[in-house]
């Protein structure tokens, strides 16, 4: 059975400090399921607005001939290669989105206080969302640097998260192997790092064991993805459900260039890596349109490597 845990908005009324946090209950229930994926909660030009009220440098910040809040609103929708995708099975498309901008801006702040510098920080810029950033060996190693690669792809594994956690103990074991440490659903108690103990966290929406499982401390994660989503002053919904999408990207011009950089190199083999074998997907790997991500995709990649 689930620990009883006071509702957010109770918790809204009082302070947003640690011991809140904890006395509440709150670092089970970090933020409702609804909210976590509300991909239309934002409009481009209320995230940019938000970038403008915190003076955030992201407010001016292009990468491709595309603003920061174009970035974060497209990632949110899946609307670019690094964020969509299979998860062990799971297809995360342009249908389904990632998460809410929301999310999204409180990771850059969470990962790299990208709302609150003023000024450009370009290692904040490159490993922005804290992904393929493991505690031992830090942000050096990423395989994605760079913005809208972290965005995309930072999005794209919260989502995934999320979706995994609905699906319980049976599905992660078959997917990740019995006794694994990066199983995280709804249900599951975990002992979570804390700097004051490690302290056992009961699960008890996807949104939260999503948050865990990207970044796995109570206090250097959870806390502060909490007391940012109930204490900064977010703009009303758009009237009338989402403003306009912008266009999906075009299927590669290149054969091999899955993320249609206009290289074939390793982050196009990295995405085709994800998807392998994965049979019933629109996915950009699956060059020769078969339905699945096989031998013969990898083959036209290898054939147009470095072109």
């Amino acid at each position: 059975m689930l620990a009883c845990v006071m509702p957010l908005d109770l918790v809204r009324g009082a302070d947003y400090s640690t011991d809140t946090f904890i006395s509440s209950g709150a670092f089970n229930s970090i933020m409702p399921d609804n909210d976590f994926v509300a991909i239309n909660s934002m409009t481009e030009q209320q995230i940019q607005d938000f970038l403008i009220s915190y003076n955030s440098y992201l407010k001016d910040y292009t990468e491709n001939g595309k603003s920061a809040a174009r970035i974060i609103y497209e990632a949110s929708h899946g609307l670019y290669d690094a964020a969509i995708g299979p998860y062990k099975g799971i297809n995360i498309t342009s249908e389904t989105g990632t998460v809410s901008p929301k999310v999204i801006l409180i990771f850059l702040q969470k990962e790299q206080s990208l709302l609150t510098t003023t000024t450009r920080n370009d290692y904040g810029l490159t490993y922005a969302m804290g992904y393929d950033c493991p505690d031992a060996t830090g942000c050096s190693g990423s395989r994605h640097p760079g913005f809208a690669e972290q965005v995309g792809w930072g999005a794209w594994q919260l989502r995934g998260n999320f979706e995994g956690a609905k699906l319980g103990l049976d599905w992660w074991n078959q997917k990740y192997g019995a006794g694994s440490d990066t199983i995280f659903y709804v249900g599951q108690t975990k002992s979570i790092h804390s700097w004051n103990g490690d302290r056992d966290v009961t699960f008890q929406n996807a949104a939260t064991a999503s948050i865990y499982r990207y970044t796995p401390h109570i206090f250097d994660s959870s806390y502060n993805v909490w007391q940012f989503f109930n204490s900064w002053t977010w703009p009303s919904p758009p009237s009338g459900g989402n403003n306009p999408a912008p266009t999906p990207p075009a299927k590669p011009v290149k054969p091999g260039d899955v993320n249609n950089d206009d290289a074939i190199d390793i982050l196009d083999l990295s995405i085709l890596a994800n998807a392998w074998d994965q049979a019933g997907v629109d996915n950009k790997s699956d060059f020769n349109g078969n339905g699945i991500v096989d031998i013969q995709d990898l083959s036209t990649l290898a054939s147009n490597w470095g072109k």
